[in-house]
């Protein structure tokens, strides 16, 4: 969401965690 802008991968982990 917030890291979406500036790593995908990195909000996908945020995400589900």
């Amino acid at each position: 969401s917030l890291a979406r802008a500036t790593c995908r991968q990195t909000d996908h982990s945020l995400n589900t965690a």
